[in-house]
């Protein structure tokens, strides 16, 4: 999978992009600080390890704004599973007050969060964290339309961007009997940025040199981010960056990941 150094120039960076086989790749060198990394990572432990009957307060059913808590098995993203997913998830978005102008347009309004005594800091590190990813989101944003030569920043002054966390089980996955981490999908925005701490799990459908596909495991270093094309990005540039098909399947003796 092509490895893209986030320290290039927009130049360095568009070039690789037009070569890419899949609508995957790593990122490294980003701006992301270890102590960051550290710190959103720690707190995503710290939400999953609430009682079950904590999370459920602040649960996506409790309201219309796909915000809060998803538990494990609700997500079923291939149907063709017998089953939802092992892993449970959480998601929050741009923190909109009742009364704001956007809060009466679909997804728009405010978060729901654990309290501070469940998870110190829990709401201002989720917060830097997606304000600085939007930062990176941003500059391919920006990246895209020189490949595209045309501009998109106009279309995202205030895009609808989520962030969200998930906890896998260690639960052995087995394709065969319906059960996966996550089942098959592609992604329906236009960019995902994912830090999985180097924990093995996803796997993403590739091109071979026969013109077949595979599914083929992802290995990142610890801090590296996985990035990858949405439906919205393919349907935008004409299949220039294609959406491309990607699972979690959790390996035998796996630990709980996180992401």
């Amino acid at each position: 999978m092509e490895v893209i150094d986030y320290t290039q120039s927009d130049e360095e960076i568009a070039k690789q992009l037009k070569s890419l086989r899949s609508g995957f790749f790593i990122l490294t060198k980003h701006p992301l600080t270890d102590h960051l990394i550290s710190r959103i990572m720690s707190a995503t432990r710290s939400l999953f390890a609430l009682p079950y009957e904590a999370k459920e307060k602040i649960s996506v059913t409790h309201n219309n704004l796909n915000r809060g808590y998803t538990p494990l098995g609700e997500e079923k993203l291939d149907p063709a599973l017998k089953r939802g997913g092992t892993k449970e998830g959480y998601y929050i978005s741009r923190d909109i007050h009742e009364g704001h102008p956007l809060a009466r347009l679909p997804l728009h309004g405010p978060n729901v969060y654990p309290t501070e005594e469940q998870v110190p800091g829990f709401r201002e590190v989720t917060a830097v964290y997606m304000e600085e990813v939007s930062k990176i989101g941003m500059r391919f944003v920006r990246i895209i339309g020189m490949v595209l030569e045309k501009s998109l920043e106009q279309y995202f002054e205030l895009p609808m961007q989520f962030l969200r966390l998930l906890h896998y089980t260690p639960e052995e996955s087995d394709a065969d009997q319906g059960v996966m981490g996550c089942g098959e999908h592609t992604d329906f925005g236009m960019l995902t940025f994912l830090l999985t701490c180097g924990e093995p799990g996803l796997e993403v459908l590739v091109p071979t040199e026969g013109g077949g596909k595979e599914w083929t495991p992802v290995s990142v270093d610890s801090n590296a981010l996985v990035v990858n094309f949405g439906d919205f990005l393919a349907i935008l540039s004409e299949g220039r960056f294609p959406s491309t098909l990607h699972r979690v399947r959790t390996p035998s003796g796996a630990k709980d990941r996180y992401s």
